[in-house]
């Protein structure tokens, strides 16, 4: 068994359930019931959504010959290249497009495709390898150049020398953009060329040989145009979170708007951190794990709402302690043994909505969500 969440452009959980197998048929029921909600509640369906696999049509790439890999020109992109990723029909036929939205536009998650290529590194310890994610991201991603210079400007109106802003407040002050596919392809090919190759003063390689394939498998996402943005308009890959007095510095010009990325799955890893809090391992039953689930869902949400600064938010009691108090008593009543965890309220004094000990097998287990 394992769970499948959608999130929405708030990075709150749509739908969550749980599937015996991620193939397409598994997930029909959920799109399933999400598009009837959207319907029911007269809210228009999204258009686009990204997903960390399975984005276009399938294709096959052929294995590598030995040493392939050692010839640059086996890595160059061809006009027959392009022609032969493009050709044909790309989109799948993905429970999303067939159960929700006819029209959806399925993007991969950029994360989960640099993550493609570092894994094809030698080692993360390559003395190379910090400097090769470095560029393989700048590839990937350009700045706006007009949001970068308001921030220069907030900079130089703050006193700050040189005017040249961190990673971080690029981050959460810029915005950037994917590039069309003959452009992302150029940028990416270019950063392999500078690598390839390349070795520590060992003569340890960067690249594993299979590097190649990855760029092969990569590359006719890049050219389908799975992962450049697309050409919309505010609201879908960004969102306004108003603006930031830079360095507490009152005036006009130190006011820095703040971008909060909506497009990608990167919110779904912190989901999954987060769900590894509340769920106490692989020997619960089913219906535990899910009562443990829908309480995550639940909190997590709970927070998205605090976080949009929503009036009236209430925690809904979702998981009943109670509950499990009284199948454990029936089940201690037939088979002299608890069926579930039972919890009962930490003596503790936390800052955390909730303190709980869990007792399971004589084991104690401390759990604070």
């Amino acid at each position: 068994m394992s769970s499948y969440a959608v999130m929405n452009e708030n990075w709150m959980i749509s739908s969550w359930v749980m599937v015996q197998s991620e193939a397409e048929k598994s997930l029909e029921p959920m799109y399933q019931g999400l598009a009837k909600r959207y319907s029911d509640a007269g809210v228009e369906k999204a258009n686009y959504h990204w997903v960390d696999r399975d984005c276009c049509a399938a294709f096959r790439i052929p294995d590598l010959h030995h040493g392939e890999h050692l010839n640059w020109d086996a890595w160059k992109t061809t006009d027959s290249i392009i022609t032969e990723a493009t050709a044909g029909t790309l989109e799948n036929t993905c429970a999303s497009r067939t159960q929700y939205n006819a029209n959806i536009v399925v993007k991969l998650d950029l994360f989960h495709c640099m993550q493609r290529f570092t894994r094809e590194c030698t080692s993360e310890h390559h003395p190379l390898f910090s400097t090769f994610c470095q560029l393989l991201s700048a590839a990937f991603s350009v700045v706006d150049q007009g949001d970068l210079q308001k921030l220069k400007d907030a900079y130089q109106f703050c006193g700050i020398q040189p005017p040249t802003p961190t990673k971080q407040h690029i981050r959460e002050h810029c915005r950037t953009r994917i590039p069309l596919p003959t452009e992302l392809v150029d940028r990416v090919e270019k950063v392999l060329h500078h690598f390839h190759l390349t070795t520590d003063p060992n003569d340890v390689p960067l690249f594993k040989p299979s590097m190649l394939k990855t760029w092969r498998i990569q590359r006719v996402h890049i050219l389908r145009g799975c992962l450049s943005d697309p050409v919309v308009t505010e609201g879908i890959l960004y969102r306004y979170g108003g603006t930031l007095q830079l360095n507490h510095v009152p005036g006009e010009g130190a006011k820095v708007p703040i971008w909060i990325p909506v497009r990608g799955t990167s919110q779904q890893e912190g989901y999954h951190f987060h769900q590894a809090q509340w769920i106490t391992g692989t020997q619960v039953s089913c219906e535990l794990f899910q009562a443990q689930g829908m309480t995550g869902v639940a909190r997590w949400n709970y927070q998205r709402l605090l976080d949009l600064k929503q009036p009236d938010v209430i925690l809904p009691p979702v998981f009943d302690p109670l509950l499990i108090t009284e199948l454990n008593s029936a089940s201690k009543k037939v088979t002299r043994k608890q069926k579930y965890l039972s919890g009962r309220d930490s003596n503790e004094d936390s800052d955390a909505e909730l303190g709980r000990q869990l007792f399971y097998s004589g084991r104690e287990l401390s759990s604070t969500e």
